[in-house]
């Protein structure tokens, strides 16, 4: 992965998501696995988090080789892939566990070359403990 740009822009604030880490580890890591194995020398891999009313967006986009039109309906699909190698269960997996956080996961892909997958997850209303 060398000779890429890499960047994160964090926007947070204390917000709270209810989470098993290990799990969304899980999908970060192949998302922005993905990214880097898609993104050419000189390219670059964008991770952006923001808050909004009530959820957490956390943003992925890279400038690599895009995502055939056809693929996008299918790409979360069990066993889908569009590489010469692999299981195609990454991103089904991916999406399974973000559903199972009651959240969101989206993919758009630009005819500017951008590939841009947004994650959005609830954040906890009233995260005070009680000592």
């Amino acid at each position: 992965y060398l000779l890429k740009d890499f960047k994160v822009i964090n926007s947070l604030d204390d917000s709270i998501i209810k989470a098993d880490w290990e799990k969304l580890y899980q999908v970060f890591f192949n998302l922005i696995e993905n990214s880097f194995e898609s993104t050419e020398p000189g390219g670059y891999v964008k991770i952006e988090s923001v808050t909004n009313a009530g959820s957490i967006n956390l943003i992925i986009k890279d400038n690599g080789k895009g995502i055939d039109p056809e693929y996008i309906e299918k790409i979360f699909e069990a066993f889908f892939t569009s590489k010469s190698s692999g299981t195609g269960l990454g991103l089904s997996i991916c999406k399974k566990i973000i559903e199972q956080h009651s959240g969101t996961i989206q993919v758009t892909d630009s005819k500017l070359g951008f590939t841009v997958f947004e994650i959005t997850l609830s954040i906890v209303e009233n995260h005070s403990l009680k000592v």
